[in-house]
């Protein structure tokens, strides 16, 4: 069984805009340093999708979003309300991953993620990084909050998300392919999560989670690139793993403590056992 999932720095948002089908505006930045709003600027300099009463103008909601603050807000709710066209309407041409698919979208939800701020940090003509808070929930059910400075480029005179930054506190953008293997038995023996492109990656950062038991790199491990495979072994212990559990790939900031998953399939079938840690790294 194979599933591709692509991974956007932390997982996005919800409380989705209406009418965001259209592309963005002018790119023009406002006059208190460019962070903009879906229906008005706030004081503070963050964008925000909230209205101060009565129904928003037809005419504001076919234009988009309008500035680098707004566009950066609008493109994380777009891919968790489901919009996929209009998140990659918000992608620039250039960006990493080239366009959202559908796993992306069914991980942000999965996650149950809102955008809860969106400020512009810095713009130099067509170049301007974002600085987003989102809450989402964690592998544990825990509610976590999460920051992101994000990169966009103006295109054909429109803001366009271009990346992420990729400090070492930031999860990379990294799109994984997964796959499982399954004994005589048909039960499922390893889980594999293939580096497909994208940033490089700490494998120390990562852990592999099936059924309560945890799968951590190991202490030689290097920085995993392009065509890199994470081996998940279930054959631990010997205690299965029912069908149908998550077997996750989990990225673990460095600082904070905080996780959140990149990747995940279910299994279709019964496991061999819990993971065997450390996970294998082949490539």
């Amino acid at each position: 069984m194979r599933r591709r999932t692509y991974l956007l720095g932390c997982a996005g948002a919800t409380a989705a805009l209406a009418g965001c089908s259209a592309l963005g505006g002018d790119g023009d930045d406002s006059g208190d340093g460019g962070t903009s709003s879906a229906d008005e600027e706030g004081a503070d300099g963050t964008s925000s999708s909230d209205d101060d009463g009565g129904d928003a103008d037809s005419s504001e909601e076919a234009a988009g979003p309008s500035g680098p603050a707004e566009t950066a807000r609008a493109f994380y709710e777009a891919i968790i309300d489901g919009e996929k066209a209009t998140a990659n309407g918000l992608l620039h041409s250039k960006s990493t991953p080239a366009e959202i698919d559908d796993s992306l979208i069914e991980m942000y939800q999965s996650a149950d993620a809102t955008v809860e701020g969106a400020t512009l940090v810095s713009t130099d003509d067509d170049v301007a990084t974002v600085h987003v808070e989102l809450n989402l929930k964690t592998t544990s059910g825990d509610r976590t909050t999460r920051t992101m400075d994000v990169g966009l480029r103006t295109e054909n005179e429109e803001w366009r998300v271009y990346g992420e930054d990729d400090s070492g506190s930031t999860m990379p953008t990294v799109s994984w392919n997964i796959a499982t293997t399954t004994n005589a038995d048909g039960q499922v023996t390893t889980v594999a999560f293939t580096h497909e492109s994208g940033q490089s990656i700490d494998p120390a950062t990562l852990s592999v989670s099936v059924g309560g038991s945890e799968a951590t790199a190991p202490e030689s491990a290097t920085e995993l690139t392009a065509g890199d495979t994470i081996v998940a072994t279930l054959a631990g212990d010997g205690s299965g793993v029912d069908a149908g559990a998550p077997a996750l790939l989990v990225w673990n900031a460095p600082d904070s403590g905080q996780s959140a998953p990149v990747a995940t399939i279910d299994l279709e079938s019964e496991a061999a056992g819990s993971l065997a840690s450390p996970f294998e790294i082949e490539g």
